[in-house]
């Protein structure tokens, strides 16, 4: 199942790298627009990742005037000596509605914050928080909040400047036996592990974002 989502979060990029910014001049080689995402994340990891260009993606299958079809974007910072991060709003099907969108979180396709350093890499997202943080049962802290706050058409593109912003937490792959047993004693507590007898981390993200919409890929319906 992993591999099957990762197959299709690589080819939701790879169908459209548009680009975009704030201010009408800031475009690529080839005069595209460029996209900026800025990411705060916060707790176990604190880190500002500003992406522009080629390190802020947006993904997308296609658009209508009325929803964008497997929308995603995401941020990466590498650098030669430190940590690497890259981070994702999720893949979800989002209204082309100036407002708040509320995306599942814990279903494979929700956001999620990866860092690698050497050879660790940790991989925050909203199965584990749910698993190991949330305390509503209706998983009310694990869902993607997006907030579009301007739509703009301008010739060969939507603009659209918004924010999105998700609970993530990281879990070892292999659990303590501890861990296990102390959640089988507690079966129907939620969460349903021990955050601090697991050794699992939390983080919050919250991002802020200018993209563009490529009309090549605009159905009309």
């Amino acid at each position: 199942m992993k591999k099957l989502l990762s197959v299709l979060f690589a080819g939701v990029l790879a169908a459209c790298n548009a680009s975009s910014s704030n201010s009408a001049g800031d475009t690529t080689d080839d005069g595209k627009p460029m996209n900026v995402v800025t990411v705060d994340i916060s707790g176990r990891v604190n880190k500002r990742i500003e992406a522009r260009g080629d390190a802020a993606g947006l993904g997308y299958m296609k658009f209508t005037k009325t929803e964008i079809d497997l929308f995603t974007i995401t941020a990466a910072e590498s650098v030669e000596a430190g940590p690497a991060y890259e981070a994702t709003s999720g893949v979800s099907i989002v209204q082309l509605t100036l407002g708040e969108q509320v995306f599942a979180g814990t279903l494979g396709t929700g956001g999620s914050v990866r860092v690698e350093e050497g050879e660790s890499t940790k991989d925050y997202n909203g199965g584990n928080y749910w698993l190991f943080f949330d305390t509503d049962v209706d998983h009310a802290n694990s869902k993607v909040h997006l907030t579009l706050t301007d739509i703009t058409d301008i010739g060969d593109y939507v603009r659209l400047t918004g924010s999105f912003r998700y609970n993530a937490a990281y879990a070892p792959s292999e659990l303590s036996d501890e861990c296990v047993l102390d959640a089988v004693r507690n079966s129907g507590r939620q969460p349903g592990y021990n955050a601090q007898l697991c050794e699992a981390e939390d983080i919050k993200v919250n991002a802020t974002f200018t993209v563009y919409l490529d009309k090549i890929l605009q159905k009309s319906e």
